[in-house]
């Protein structure tokens, strides 16, 4: 909210002055490269290399140990067309815009050339940029897959590798008069572009009007329309936005700076017409051509300093320090340099690289600004600086106590060595900070923060190498108050009863101490007592203070308030059967609720569980207790009964016949409640088994006493089964067939029939069966089949269908050939029987009724075409 206010209520002041000695921050000239040239722009690498463009196409490079190599010839190969701009990521890297011949990359050796067929549409370049920012770059891999950004009179390009695309979101609204990247210490990348009309309601009398692009490297994008104090785009020789907008990035704001034929402009957090920016006097009648910034003492964080570098036709100037929000609006001039044209600064700096995800990136803070170089009408400056001490004796005056902004010098603390005091810096490989108390070392107090476990005067001694500074921190006087001492001594949880008030109290204690309780982590009011009385379950701690606010604070209990209940038991009588003894269970109580068992009124000693193990019968009960509350069972009466004796009962005596059964029957007194637990898993008291083996019966009466029988069940082996062939008969020529049963069995019974006879004759088809019995009464039962059969067809030439059994139908013998086909014709030639097979022989009969006696004729055909007619005399 500080910010927000003076973004619209800060005044530009001219302070300009051109005598050193006011300045705060003094250049000095380490060395000259290229005298007597003109030096148009410089760029610096992060590998500490410093490549340069001068007038004439000249192009040449800088090792870190000042070794200058010249690459005029070498790109002169390649163009003769003016070069406009260069940028660089290393020392193997560089893209090289040109004037009439598109733009160049250079990398490790090899010249890639963006032209039209790439997709770089116009041949005349005014910007060219590689990104290479020590802030993250989300998508930069190292290895020059990194964008390389070319600006054009009319569109703006990003080129990935041989293939250039135009990224220009405002295309058709607005022109790219300007591209600047703010290099190695900006979070920002800035475009400049022509006259959109957006800005119209921002212009003042005869002034033009036009948008400035903010874009972050985060992706967001920021349009601000503002008055650029020039009569048209192409005055405008130099842009840059401030590493400060980060420090308010999050509410929108920003500071940016532009050259005009006007002087130096300077815009803080103006996105709209409210807050015009307003050129700088001292700059008024100078052509300012480049501005860039210079970061010192980064490692105290957001108290490190940084200066303004502007550089115009007679000379470069430094601006006051700018400190947070406090911008720097008066310039001194460099006596160093003279009245030389300053065309571009560089600095060559340090950043913190990290791994992002298999990306190369850097860390903003903290910067190591090594040294300057200034590209002038007199070659080119490698420059070192010296800081007025005046400058950065506000470093290490922001103490934190405890996290918060340290107001006083004096802190009265506890001794406990739970407070802290700290202050801002950015500790690594360049820059050390270590603690004293007394003006001595405090052994192992080397980072942002120390302990304070003594009483004294604190300060911190920082050392910032890149400057080779040393700074001591404003001193604090900590002094200290013993720590409290009390008893609180409760188990993590205690029981009441319910309706019951429980006191917590602290003991051991001095007077003066003061007292804050709390109840589930929060503060009860107007509990400041040693004493609290409680009525409510929850968890409980108390603060105690010798001194201030600095509590001391201890263990915490739970406390808990339980209603005891009686017991209760659905039956207060219970049968236990004799040798097995039971079991009583009380549930739904706390562990810490106290029982006590007792059996005819006496206590049974060594008996507080929850299970009581019973073996007597008696009157038993039990006694809870927890705190003063006591509660009794009512009398639970537990008796012993007899077990029930189990035995089985066969229906049948002996061993079964294979493929029998018999009836397995529970045997027990009658009237008596049983249920059965058979082997078999069936529940009823008789079972059907036709299975050899043992069998198991688990009997239990209504007391839920057991006993458990067992009844084996054996078998006779199977009886073998007699073996008769199925044969033939052929009954046309009355024939008779013997079947044979096998010898050794007790009884034979053919057809049901009862016999001892081994033999059966048969005069006719059909099926028969033989049933045969062992001595020990097993039956074994077989069928066979007498198909009518003769080798040759009879066929009879009477028959009587007058039902006495004997003759009553016509047989054809050897016509059992299923697709024959039989007819019989009446004298007149009427057909009375017709059939294709002969499985069922004619009975005389003719639509239900018998013919007449008489002669008939029949017509028979075989399967193989044979033919067979004749007569037949029908008799009664």
């Amino acid at each position: 909210m500080i910010r927000a206010a003076l973004s619209c209520c800060l005044l530009y002041m001219a302070l300009f002055s051109g005598h050193s000695a006011m300045a705060q921050l003094s250049l000095h000239v380490d060395e000259q490269f290229f005298a007597g040239k003109k030096i148009l722009k410089v760029e610096t690498t992060w590998d500490d290399y410093v490549w340069v463009l001068g007038e004439d196409n000249f192009v040449a490079r800088v090792s870190p140990d000042d070794e200058v190599e010249d690459f005029t010839a070498f790109f002169a190969d390649y163009s003769t067309k003016p070069f406009t701009d260069i940028s660089s990521r290393t020392a193997n890297t560089l893209i090289l815009g040109t004037d009439g011949d598109h733009a160049f990359v250079f990398s490790n050796g090899n010249v890639t050339h963006y032209k039209a067929s790439d997709g770089l549409r116009e041949s005349s370049v005014l910007s060219v940029a590689m990104e290479k920012q020590y802030y993250i770059q989300h998508g930069f891999f190292p290895g020059g897959s990194a964008a390389n950004w070319i600006a054009t009179p009319t569109y703006l390009y990003s080129a990935y590798g041989s293939r250039v695309t135009e990224v220009d979101p405002w295309k058709g609204r607005y022109l790219p008069h300007l591209f600047r990247q703010n290099d190695r210490k900006a979070y920002a990348t800035t475009y400049y572009y022509g006259n959109s009309g957006l800005g119209s309601t921002c212009a003042g009398p005869g002034l033009s009007n036009y948008d400035l692009i903010v874009r972050y490297l985060g992706g967001a994008t920021t349009t601000i329309p503002i008055d650029i104090y020039s009569p048209n785009a192409d005055a405008i020789k130099a842009i840059y936005a401030s590493s400060r907008t980060f420090d308010v990035r999050t509410s929108g704001e920003f500071s940016v700076y532009w050259a005009s034929e006007m002087g130096l402009n300077y815009l803080f957090n103006a996105r709209d017409c409210r807050a015009r920016s307003k050129p700088v006097p001292s700059f008024a009648n100078k052509h300012v051509q480049t501005i860039n910034e210079l970061h010192l003492l980064s490692a105290s964080e957001d108290n490190y300093l940084s200066y303004m570098l502007v550089g115009t036709d007679d000379g470069l100037y430094v601006s006051d320090d700018n400190q947070m929000l406090r911008i720097g609006m008066g310039y001194s001039k460099v006596d160093a340099l003279g009245n030389l044209a300053i065309y571009d600064t560089e600095s060559i700096s340090q950043g913190v690289p990290i791994d992002a995800g298999r990306k190369i990136s850097y860390s903003p803070f903290p910067f190591c600004e090594k040294f300057l170089f200034v590209a002038t009408s007199d070659g080119l400056f490698k420059m070192d600086y010296s800081v007025n001490p005046a400058s950065y004796a506000h470093v290490g005056e922001q103490l934190l106590f405890n996290g918060h902004t340290l107001q006083d010098a004096v802190v009265n603390t506890c001794g406990e060595g739970n407070d802290v005091l700290s202050i801002k810096f950015f500790q690594d490989n360049n820059n050390f900070i270590h603690w004293q108390r007394n003006g001595e070392d405090i052994v192992g107090a080397d980072t942002s923060f120390v302990h304070l476990t003594e009483p004294g005067v604190y300060r911190a001694v920082m050392w910032f190498g890149c400057e080779d500074i040393e700074i001591y921190s404003k001193e604090i006087t900590v002094t200290m108050t013993d720590a409290p001492t009390f008893t609180f001594n409760y188990p993590d949880t205690v029981n009441s009863c319910e309706g019951e008030v429980f006191a917590l109290e602290v003991t051991d204690v001095q007077p003066g101490y003061r007292y804050q309780w709390y109840r589930d982590g929060e503060i009860i009011a107007d509990e400041t007592m040693a004493v609290l009385n409680v009525t409510e379950a929850g968890t409980y701690h108390v603060g105690v203070s010798a001194c201030g606010d600095n509590f001391v604070f201890s263990d915490s209990v739970t406390v808990r308030f339980q209603r005891l209940e009686n017991p209760i038991t659905s039956d207060t009588e219970i049968l236990l059967c004799e040798g097995q003894p039971g079991t009583i269970t009380v549930v739904g109580y706390a562990p810490e609720v106290i029982k006590r068992w007792y059996k005819d009124g006496a206590l049974l000693p060594n008996e507080s569980d929850t299970v009581l193990h019973v073996s007597e019968p008696g009157a038993y009960h039990l006694e809870l207790s927890l705190g003063a509350c006591t509660v009794v069972s009512e009398l639970l009466f537990i008796d012993f009964v007899a077990p029930p004796v189990a035995r089985i009962q066969a229906a049948h005596e002996g061993p079964l016949c294979y493929g029998t059964s018999t009836t397995l029957t529970a045997d027990h007194p009658i009237g008596e409640a049983y249920t059965y637990e058979w082997s078999t898993g069936e529940t009823t008291r008789s079972i059907d088994v036709s299975t050899p083996g043992m069998y198991t019966l688990v009997l239990t009466n209504a007391t839920g006493c057991t006993d458990t029988a067992t009844f084996e069940v054996l078998a006779h082996a199977p009886l073998p089964m007699p073996q008769l062939r199925d044969t033939v008969i052929c009954v046309a020529k009355g024939e008779i067939v013997r079947m044979e049963a096998p010898t050794g069995f007790m009884v034979y019974r053919w057809n049901g029939g009862t016999s001892s006879d081994r033999y059966l004759d048969i005069a006719a088809p059909g099926t028969y069966s033989l049933q045969v019995e062992d001595e020990n009464g097993c039956t074994a039962t077989t069928t066979f089949e007498v198909r009518a059969y003769c080798e040759e067809i009879t066929i009879p030439n009477t028959f009587s269908p007058n039902g006495d059994g004997i003759n009553d139908v016509w047989v054809i013998g050897g016509i059992e050939d299923g697709s024959a086909v039989v007819t019989i014709f009446d004298r007149n030639g009427q057909e009375v029987f017709h059939s294709r097979g002969y499985a069922v022989p004619w009975d005389g009969s003719y639509k239900g009724r018998l013919v007449p006696v008489g002669a008939y004729y029949y017509t028979i055909i075989t399967a193989l075409g044979e033919r067979y007619r004749g007569s037949l005399t029908v008799l009664y």
